[in-house]
Parts: C-alpha cells; structure tokens; sequence
C-alpha cells in the first residue's frame, strides 16, 4: 500500500484500489472517492461544490465558497454547528 500526500489530498492506493480524502479549508476530514484505481490526479473534480444550502442547512463559515457541513461527505461526523449527524464518540465525564 502506497500513501500519497500533496496537500490539501491524501491517497491510499492499493493494486486495484483508490482511497483519497481532503483535509478543508475549515480543518474537516471529507470522502472524496473510494474505488478503481483512478489515472486522473485532479481531485479537485471530485469535490463537491455547494452554491447555496438545502432546506434548514446552517452556514459553519461565512465565506464566498459557502460550508454546510451537513451537506458534505465527512470522514468523521463531530458534534457542533451545521452537522446534524450521529457522532460517532461522546465523551461525557462524570
């Protein structure tokens, strides 16, 4: 297994497979692909671009290139603004 770094991207590849995350502008971990091997190294086609949110989405930073996190493939779901999914751990102390 080969891992690949150039940043903001990285990629696991195996013989037959790619797997191939992106660390964002807002520091989350998003699923870009996983699948085939890929020839093409131009990740950024694989992204998913958001013009405006759906419904109740809320903005997690106000910016030109909007973020609804909600609407994103994340890696790891956490708990906070705009992620409305199941976090995987909580932590409560006693």
């Amino acid at each position: 297994m080969m891992i690949y770094d150039q940043k903001p991207y990285f990629k696991l590849e195996t013989k037959d497979l790619n797997y191939i995350i992106k660390v964002s502008k807002t520091a989350q971990l998003e699923h870009l692909y996983f699948g085939a091997k890929l020839i093409d190294e131009n990740y950024e086609a694989l992204e998913i671009k958001l013009n405006a949110g759906a419904g109740s989405s809320i903005e997690y930073e106000h910016e030109e290139n909007k973020v609804f996190l909600d609407l994103v493939p994340l890696e790891y779901s956490g708990i906070g603004k705009g992620d409305f999914r199941l976090t995987p751990l909580e932590v409560k102390m006693p």
